[in-house]
């Protein structure tokens, strides 16, 4: 029997994406402007301090690659700043909601195991582009060759997929356990409006489960609450989830579904993409292994997205997705699907 997941729509805390509609098409720039419309919405933003909103590594890349030229000269500011010869590009990064209240001074450390790693950094907006510059040059350079297509379809995830289902986040670490605190407090009487009681609970939990709060940003998550989700996600290539998953757990955790941009396949992809379109209608993309385990391997999600019954349905597998040949995964479990 089908289960069919009720689509339960995103809260935004702008306005800039909340016109769209489940399996819209928008090319590249048109997200992208989406994105940089959400920064000026801030008054605190500082377009030209030297920041890039595309980040590029060297400032030869742009003779290099013309797309990402183009891109640079359209989206970042006159004003950007190139790295020498071993830095990193300055990226968009400002506070704006306010400074966490949960913060803790070991949650600078640095290390993969006894910190925090969002926490430090929270209440902060970013682009949310989720891409190096490295990787930016990368995908800009595939789009001139037509491997990659710069055309994305809007999606809408359930949330109970996600808290039904995934178990990790992309550096590996359980999320049951901020789900619990988030219940925990959400079913005290005076749940997020009392800091000093969710202090305590968050010393309780930094005792009992340290490192639980690794990719969980606390005060992030009360924006969630309270404003709403700020941007989508959105990936190139058919793999996702490879990062972002604070942002993607968070808001599940506030019952919001997931906005996603799905890079659709291109005219002529790379035979490693072409592999997952089932037809000229219908082409699959899958998750990185973050979700329920299936004999004892953390599984897959695979979203088969149909444009033309306007569905998408979702599975969970551990097949080795480098096998898959015409769309065809035989080993995977079927969980749901929504129709729109």
């Amino acid at each position: 029997m089908s289960k069919i997941y009720k689509n339960n729509g995103v809260k935004y805390w702008k306005d800039c994406f909340s016109d769209l509609k489940v399996l819209d098409t928008l090319h590249l720039d048109n997200i992208l402007t989406r994105f940089k419309n959400t920064l000026y919405t801030f008054d605190n933003f500082k377009e030209d301090n030297g920041w890039f909103f595309i980040p590029i590594k060297r400032e030869s890349d742009l003779d290099e690659v013309l797309e990402l030229k183009r891109l640079h000269e359209k989206f970042n500011s006159k004003s950007v700043i190139f790295p020498d010869e071993n830095g990193n590009p300055r990226r968009i990064c400002f506070h704006t909601y306010g400074y966490s209240p949960y913060k803790r001074d070991y949650y600078r450390k640095g290390t993969l195991t006894m910190n925090s790693h969002q926490n430090w950094k929270d209440g902060m907006i970013r682009p949310g582009l989720n891409m190096s510059a490295e990787s930016w040059k990368g995908v800009t350079k595939n789009i001139e060759k037509g491997i990659l297509s710069d055309k994305f379809v809007y999606i809408e995830i359930p949330y109970d997929i996600i808290l039904d289902y995934m178990v990790i986040n992309h550096n590996g670490h359980e999320m049951k356990i901020p789900k619990q605190f988030v219940e925990e407090v959400e079913d005290t009487k005076n749940g997020w409006k009392n800091d000093d009681t969710v202090n305590e609970l968050i010393d309780l939990y930094d005792k009992k489960y340290p490192d639980w709060n690794y990719d969980f940003p606390t005060f992030g998550y009360t924006s969630f609450v309270k404003y709403g989700l700020l941007m989508p996600t959105f990936y190139f290539g058919n793999k996702v989830f490879k990062n972002g998953t604070h942002r993607l757990y968070n808001a599940c955790l506030s019952k919001s579904d997931i906005p996603l941009f799905i890079n659709m396949p291109s005219q002529n992809p790379d035979p490693k993409f072409k592999r997952f379109v089932v037809d000229e209608n219908e082409f699959i993309v899958y998750s990185v292994r973050l979700f329920r385990k299936i004999n004892n391997e953390y599984s897959r999600l695979l979203m088969y997205i149909n444009l033309n019954d306007r569905s998408l349905k979702f599975y969970l597998t551990t097949f080795d997705v480098y096998e898959v040949e015409n769309g065809l995964i035989e080993d995977k479990e079927y969980i749901g699907e929504s129709k729109f």
